[in-house]
């Protein structure tokens, strides 16, 4: 136990005693002590901060911080639950508790709840402030804290990075692709009879697993998920995929749809994908599934259905089902998807997350495509691939040659692997696995058979959620904030300027006008 007791400074304040005897703040004026706490912190533009205050204590610091940055965001951070008690126990905190955006969390729990509540467009500036004699008392778990927080700053950082690059870009397709949603034919039956999923991604272990998919009898056994990157690599072999999945917003991902593409072939896109590849797949006249991850946009449409379907005889149909896109890599969609289809056996032939045998790729991607046309004898296409690997900080591990990001990569996906315990995930043999594990039982409601409805949106639905997002950000409604963070992220780092949340929604008014304005009621 962290504290024993309480005493009653000179100036009358009631203070902790640690359970060696010292106190938390001075014996004589505590008041005046932490009148200092954070006065040193200088904040920029309009954001009021976040701050971790490692210690919580009588809270009197906590208030002082809060009387100098009152637009603040405040996480408390307490050595463990039996503090927290004691402390509430014997100090009125409720005061400060529960007041609007202060937290309280424990230290194990203390880096999930900083990656939830901090975001750098809303808050602003990241600030650590410890309590020195709280610190003192526990210098292990303060350091372990301190690390933790660190890496979950570095977490935050990359999620930033990524929202700042891709954010017109996700709010662009996203409304594009509405369009497509509501064109789609009508409600379409997939059926799948095959109880082995084979998820197909471009690494260069794929080119071992070609001769066995163009084996008939084996194809016919499998259902065949193609990641876009490997969807050339299997139709210059004439193998066709039952299903391709996408979730690249940028146009250049139409290059691994220029070949002829089957209409037989199911395309799995993320609402947010391009609407390039998406136009391309229907005019071939492929079904289209349409899957979003956790972007808050594609939620807020998710929820204007529901709201709808509240009294309607109807029952609301989730249209964009949820895929795990989390690890920024398609390959780790690609499975998530055969996950959700109630596939008990999922194998990934191509998932290397290295590069293997001097390749980065397998045969056939886009990538063979342009090299070898534009190589000459001074820049042969080796030279190209090797430019391609080497182009940032490599490392050697069992014969593979890695980098940092596709370590980050393979570490997600194992994650997701370890995660999903009900299912049978390989990704380490070269032989295609078609043999029923006995102590695993199918996650379908019929063993032999799924099947997945592909439905699609109403105009009306399109034009009543329309106008229902835009009075949302025309009044400035709190709920429409988090749909264009990514939109005000871009918006910022683009121009290098420190304007607010409000002028972003009138932005994002404007652009949701530009972007469905040509469709009609």
């Amino acid at each position: 136990m962290l504290y024993k007791a309480t005493v009653e400074a000179r100036d009358g304040t009631v203070i902790p005693v640690f359970s060696d005897g010292k106190t938390m703040f001075s014996r004589y004026a505590p008041l005046k002590e932490v009148d200092n706490f954070g006065s040193h912190l200088q904040l920029e533009g309009t954001a009021g901060g976040f701050f971790v205050v490692a210690g919580l204590g009588n809270g009197i610091h906590i208030q002082a911080l809060r009387k100098k940055f009152p637009q603040s965001v405040i996480l408390i951070v307490e050595k463990s639950d039996k503090e927290i008690k004691w402390l509430k126990d014997n100090f009125s905190l409720q005061s400060l508790l529960y007041k609007e955006n202060i937290w309280l969390t424990t230290c194990t729990q203390a880096a999930q709840i900083f990656i939830q509540l901090y975001n750098p467009l809303l808050h602003g500036n990241f600030f650590f402030l410890p309590v020195r004699s709280w610190v003192d008392q526990i210098p292990e778990e303060a350091a372990k804290l301190k690390a933790t927080l660190e890496q979950a700053l570095t977490s935050i950082a990359g999620d930033y990075s990524t929202q700042a690059h891709f954010g017109k870009l996700w709010f662009r397709n996203f409304f594009l692709n509405l369009k497509s949603f509501v064109k789609n034919p009508k409600d379409f039956q997939l059926e799948i009879q095959q109880e082995l999923a084979f998820v197909a991604a471009a690494g260069p272990s794929l080119d071992s697993f070609i001769p066995q998919l163009k084996n008939s009898q084996i194809r016919d056994k499998i259902y065949l998920i193609a990641t876009d990157t490997a969807l050339p690599a299997l139709l210059r072999q004439k193998i066709i995929p039952d299903m391709t999945v996408t979730i690249d917003g940028q146009v250049a991902s139409i290059r691994h749809f220029l070949q002829n593409l089957p209409s037989s072939m199911v395309l799995a896109a993320d609402i947010s994908s391009s609407p390039n590849v998406v136009l391309r797949c229907k005019e071939k006249g492929c079904p289209i599934l349409f899957f979003r991850n956790k972007n808050p946009l594609p939620l807020l449409l998710e929820k204007y259905l529901k709201e709808k379907a509240i009294g309607s005889t109807a029952p609301h149909t989730v249209l964009l089902p949820e895929i795990d896109t989390g690890s920024g890599t398609v390959t780790s969609a690609a499975v998530d998807v055969a996950y959700k289809l109630g596939f008990s056996q999922i194998q990934v032939g191509g998932g290397d997350f290295a590069y293997l045998q001097g390749k980065p790729y397998c045969q056939g991607t886009y990538f063979e495509d342009q090299f070898c046309t534009t190589s000459c004898r001074t820049y042969p296409t080796e030279q190209k691939y090797m430019q391609l690997m080497y182009r940032g900080k490599t490392f050697s591990s069992d014969g593979k040659i890695e980098t940092a990001i596709l370590t980050e990569y393979r570490k997600s996906f194992e994650n997701y692997i370890k995660s999903h315990a009900d299912v049978v995930i390989i990704t380490d043999s070269h032989k295609i696995y078609t043999e029923k594990k006995d102590n695993f039982k199918s996650r379908r409601i019929k063993l032999n058979s799924c099947q997945l409805k592909i439905s699609n949106l109403s105009r009306s639905d399109f034009n009543g959620f329309i106008d229902w997002y835009k009075t949302l950000l025309k009044e400035e409604k709190q709920e429409v904030i988090s749909s264009i963070l990514p939109l005000f992220g871009w918006y910022i780092k683009k121009n290098n300027d420190k304007c607010d949340i409000f002028y972003i929604m009138k932005l994002a008014y404007s652009q949701t006008v530009r972007y469905t304005e040509t469709y009609g009621k």
